[in-house]
């Protein structure tokens, strides 16, 4: 996999550098990268530079040894230390573009175990679509790069739309299925029922103590149907921004398809700015999303 990351990423992801200055527990940080990227060589030498530490902590509590062999063990470890050290800054330019492959995998088995999990709900049929109707419209655009290099930019610019819009729909799909799930724990008609029968109960005791019970019971049973209407609110937004995702993106796949066969230069012009127009929509639409 590329391996492009920013300065601020590489700096962060080698935190663990920074252990190796810390004498006594200058290997954590090569043992952390080793279990990281799973790099056997790497736990290995964690461990070597350990021992000198775990020895001269032994032996100078059970003070089994002479003194002078105590220094020679203390002079080893300082030496581990900054030995440790050096290896840390040296094992970072294999260590980073390892890890990012390995963070990169580890996104895309999640995205691969989301996309399983959608394509057995109700908008299974939907997403096939959509995912068809994205290709559909990558195939296009590198058409009308082809023919038309003048909007090459806005043309290399629809990838990140469409990929954008298509995950951000995604989100919303799986965010659905989260909420029904919630929706089906709860059941109107049960709490209801419950209400009622806790009406009853308060109507029939003279304890006070029973009625303030009952009377929390309640209220607990109307908070619950309140939430169970409040998902079902948010389910029916997220059902038209799914719908509204999916006519807009097969209106880009109509456009393209009109720019890609010969007409006019004129109407050639004209889709560019409806395009532009569109892609602009898109942004807010995205916007909005991540805001919410």
């Amino acid at each position: 996999m590329p391996y492009n990351r920013s300065t601020d990423w590489k700096i962060v992801n080698s935190w663990w550098v920074l252990l190796s200055f810390i004498p006594g527990i200058n290997w954590l940080g090569i043992l952390i990268a080793g279990v990281n990227i799973n790099n056997k060589k790497w736990k290995k030498t964690a461990f070597y530079y350990a021992l000198p530490w775990i020895l001269l902590m032994v032996f100078g509590i059970l003070k089994i040894i002479p003194g002078n062999a105590l220094s020679v063990l203390f002079f080893i470890s300082l030496i581990s230390w900054i030995a440790s050290i050096v290896h840390s800054f040296v094992i970072t330019s294999k260590y980073l573009p390892e890890f990012s492959s390995k963070m990169e995998l580890d996104n895309q088995q999640i995205k691969r175990a989301r996309v399983f999990q959608i394509r057995q709900g109700k908008y299974a049929s939907l997403m096939r679509d959509m995912y068809r109707t994205k290709n559909e419209i990558l195939r296009l655009a590198n058409e009308v790069k082809v023919s038309d290099t003048t909007n090459q930019q806005m043309m290399n610019e629809i990838q990140g739309i469409v990929d954008k819009y298509y995950e951000q729909t995604a989100n919303l799909v799986f965010e659905d299925e989260r909420l029904s799930r919630l929706q089906k724990s709860i059941s109107i008609e049960e709490s209801d029922n419950d209400i009622k029968q806790l009406n009853e109960k308060v109507e029939k005791t003279t304890k006070f103590e029973l009625q303030e019970e009952y009377a929390n019971m309640i209220t607990l049973l109307e908070k619950q149907k309140v939430t169970y209407n409040e998902i079902a609110d948010q389910k029916e937004l997220i059902d038209m921004r799914i719908n509204k995702a999916n006519i807009s993106m097969k209106q880009i796949k109509y456009d393209l398809i009109k720019v890609s066969g010969n007409i006019s230069e004129e109407k050639r012009k004209e889709f560019f700015v409806t395009l532009e127009d569109k892609s602009n929509e898109i942004n807010e639409y995205l916007g909005i999303l991540k805001n919410n």
